[in-house]
């Protein structure tokens, strides 16, 4: 058998999980630059603010996956409790792109029922490469319900950052109170959780980094939780609460920001209020924490010149 048919015996092996394996494309941010009371519908696709929720992950084209479009959506009619409210939260962390708008408030409390929903990643499936993501979160009253951000492949959540909920009252389950990692939504076996405290009023900018295997193996995780510097991934390395690989997470397809109902029984079964913002994924550190410098007109007048001085250079080398 020649070297060559060797090689093409190859390819055909690797071409099903080389076409399976896609990295996420471009960067995908929603502020909530929303007016304060808009409603967030639990279909019919909009609002659909923010950029990058298409399969370019760009703003040069319109976003094709809305808010609601698929069917992780939870609570009462359509609009209620899910609200942008006005005064977006915001992170003091050294580099971190300062956020705009307002942001999304989820209110489980006054209908006493879980409140959610989901945002298609634009269409992507992503399970090849590095998956950055960060959110700023704040649980609004003092409860050990259920609070926060899932990824989910197809309709499995997959992984989540937040708090997990007690589901009785006098049990302190979940992760009692602590920002947590949360593997296949499975409590207790799928927690890993910080020394952090949601707390109440406290808003906590939480990162996290997925390491993709294309093998179909496990996934690497690790997550951070307020880092005071996030410059480099190197710098934020004092508020890193986990690293594992411990689960395959399949693909990430899309995400739900949840506050969870009230369970049997006060004092810890109180349903939550909460509050998100800066939802930000990418491909790179940098592109979930720090802003893309924007050239002042003087630097861009310098590149422009530049280029021309070069081309002036290159233009009397051929005369010579």
């Amino acid at each position: 058998m020649s070297v060559r048919s060797v090689l093409l015996g190859f390819c055909v092996i690797l071409l099903p999980s080389l076409a399976h394996a896609t990295a996420i494309v471009g960067t995908m941010q929603e502020p909530f630059n929303y007016d304060p009371g808009t409603l967030f519908p639990n279909t019919g696709g909009t609002p659909n603010g923010g950029t990058g929720w298409n399969l370019t992950g760009d703003g040069t084209q319109a976003n094709t996956a809305g808010w609601g479009t698929n069917t992780q959506n939870n609570g009462a009619a359509a609009g209620t409790n899910r609200t942008a409210t006005a005064g977006g939260l915001t992170s003091s962390a050294t580099g971190y792109a300062a956020g705009t708008g307002n942001k999304l408030t989820l209110d489980s409390l006054t209908p006493a029922s879980s409140e959610s929903m989901s945002r298609l990643l634009g269409g992507q499936t992503i399970d090849a490469g590095s998956t950055y993501f960060s959110v700023l979160m704040r649980k609004d009253n003092d409860t050990l319900r259920t609070f926060n951000l899932a990824f989910f492949s197809g309709t499995t959540e997959k992984l989540t950052v937040g708090q997990v909920g007690a589901t009785v009252s006098g049990a302190l389950a979940g992760s009692n109170g602590k920002v947590a990692v949360i593997y296949n939504n499975s409590n207790p076996a799928g927690i890993r959780p910080s020394t952090v405290d949601m707390g109440t009023g406290v808003t906590h900018l939480i990162i996290g980094r997925v390491d993709w295997n294309t093998s179909g193996l496990l996934e690497t995780v690790t997550a951070w939780v307020d880092p005071t510097d996030v410059t480099t991934e190197a710098a934020a390395l004092p508020a890193q609460f986990y690293t594992g690989t411990e689960f395959d997470l399949t693909s990430m397809t899309f995400l739900r920001p949840f506050t969870g109902n009230q369970a049997a029984g006060p004092p810890i079964a109180v349903a939550t209020i909460g509050s998100y913002d800066e939802l930000r994924l990418g491909g790179t550190w940098e592109s979930v924490t720090s802003a893309i410098p924007v050239p002042e007109p003087a630097s861009i007048l310098s590149g422009i010149f530049g280029v021309l001085g070069l081309g002036a250079m290159a233009s009397r080398r051929r005369k010579s």
